[in-house]
């Protein structure tokens, strides 16, 4: 465990949504799509710092730019010195849903952050610049979980269903995306859409199944506002 502090900063004027930074120098550039769960520490770095200068040290200082207000950001280290023709990596972690000691859920699912991280230093003959950086593109998803039963089975059929609700409200999820409920037995396999009702339930039958055991198991791919979900693997025995 890191002991380092979290420092919250608050929502910069700096740059426009999607710009990228550092060009030509230093920092790789990049601009990278992560998905994250509201209220969970997305992990960022390791970025590389390079000290090109053949004779020049610098004193180098992270920067974090258009960071939404009430989220937070911990980078180790700050602030480095790097002698000529050196590196040094930094590792930062974002904290979307608020520091640990001041959370907050004031941003709704399918919320999307472009955060970018500088390093701006200070050579040793006095001359300023940013050496460059990265943006993390974020998009906010809120968690869900997805149950599964047997509602019904028979000589060769068999009828499942659950629910798809979020994770912390336990409210149904009502999304026009469809289900898949994969089947896998004896020499067969077929992945079967589900439709969810107003209440985030669905139901699905499969008829004419060969006799043998079988493992169940339904997904939920997500969409802009959804994380992804699965349910348990159920083992049946169809008679």
């Amino acid at each position: 465990m890191r002991d380092d502090p979290v420092i919250p900063i608050a929502r910069g004027e700096w740059g426009a949504t999607g710009r990228r930074i550092g060009e030509g120098r230093g920092l790789p550039t990049t601009l990278g799509f992560r998905e994250e769960r509201r209220g969970a520490a997305l992990q960022g770095g390791p970025l590389l710092v390079n000290n090109e200068h053949a004779t020049l040290g610098m004193l180098v200082s992270m920067d974090v730019r258009d960071l939404p207000a009430e989220w937070g950001i911990r980078l180790w280290p700050e602030t480095f010195y790097l002698p000529p023709k050196s590196s040094k990596t930094v590792d930062y972690v974002i904290f979307p849903g608020g520091t640990p000691s001041q959370p907050t859920t004031g941003y709704d699912p399918g919320f999307v952050a472009h955060v970018p991280v500088v390093a701006n230093v200070i050579y040793d003959d006095g001359s300023v610049t940013t050496l460059g950086g990265v943006t993390t593109q974020i998009r906010l998803t809120e968690t869900t979980k997805l149950s599964m039963s047997v509602q019904d089975i028979g000589v060769g059929q068999v009828t499942l269903g659950g629910c798809l609700t979020e994770t912390v409200s336990d409210a149904p999820v009502v999304d026009t995306t469809t289900l898949l409920v994969q089947f896998s037995g004896p020499g067969f396999a077929t992945n079967e859409p589900a439709s969810l009702n107003v209440n985030g339930r669905y139901a699905v039958s499969l008829n004419s199944v060969p006799s043998g055991n079988w493992d169940v198991q339904a997904r939920y791919f997500g969409d802009d506002g959804y994380h992804s979900a699965s349910s348990s693997i159920l083992s049946l025995s169809i008679p």
